[in-house]
């Protein structure tokens, strides 16, 4: 696909002076680990490809540095012959892609703090190590060149490399401080949503149901089967801090 976008590219007489990148946003585990779509940081689900094609890039030129998606900004700022704002946590490719500098930051910092976690995840990808804290639980640490689909966590047995691979995340974000504000984020937000649907009612129209006046208990008890007493009593346990 790529080379048939580079020929037309020739042919329209654009292959001089444009730039075509392709990536994603996230990957979709496809029933690796038995997940699909997102929501970790597996490489099923956080690698993505990266593919840039135009003037000065060789063709069929394959690179091993790792690379992040914050490098898109400043890549197409360089493209275009901007000037890239002071501050960025991502640097332009395109002295790598045409073959300028062999270097680059070559690591990639990635962070989940959506839902289906008991905890926000971060993880940092240097060379073949793979690094993954969870606050609060243990971490995961990954050999990528013996271990390519994750099924050895090895943080157990090589507490060194743990050592240094938290030191150097720790140095990136604080992951402890960020996962403490947003517990405190969810925690004020949920309680002003349920302090709001206590009081008005919402038409519910999702997940097979139809009620008219459907207060926070009834939105609760739609959305997670099997929601009862008991896990109310925790919810609103938790609501306290």
């Amino acid at each position: 696909m790529i080379g048939q976008l580079y020929d037309r590219m020739k042919a329209l007489g654009l292959a001089d002076n444009t730039y075509f990148i392709f990536t994603s946003d996230h990957g979709e585990n496809n029933m690796e680990h038995h997940l699909y779509y997102k929501m970790n940081l597996y490489e099923s689900s956080a690698r993505v490809p990266l593919v840039i094609v135009g003037p000065g890039i060789e063709k069929g030129l394959r690179l091993d540095n790792i690379v992040s998606l914050v490098d898109i900004y400043p890549t197409l700022m360089d493209m275009a012959g901007l000037e890239t704002p002071e501050g960025l946590d991502g640097e332009s490719l395109l002295p790598l892609a045409t073959g300028q500098t062999k270097t680059s930051r070559n690591y990639a910092l990635a962070e989940r703090t959506g839902m289906c976690g008991q905890t926000p995840s971060f993880m940092l990808r240097r060379g073949h190590w793979k690094y993954i804290a969870f606050p609060g639980y243990e971490p995961m640490l990954f050999d990528l060149s013996k271990d390519y689909y994750e099924v050895d966590n090895i943080a157990p047995a090589n507490p060194d490399i743990v050592k240094k691979m938290d030191a150097e995340l720790r140095r990136l974000v604080d992951y402890e401080a960020v996962t403490r504000e947003l517990i405190d984020y969810n925690r004020e937000s949920f309680n002003q949503w349920y302090e709001k649907h206590s009081r008005k009612t919402v038409h519910l129209r999702e997940y097979g149901a139809d009620i008219p006046r459907a207060y926070a208990d009834d939105i609760l008890n739609n959305t997670y089967i099997g929601f009862n007493q008991n896990y109310k009593d925790k919810l609103m346990y938790w609501t306290k801090g």
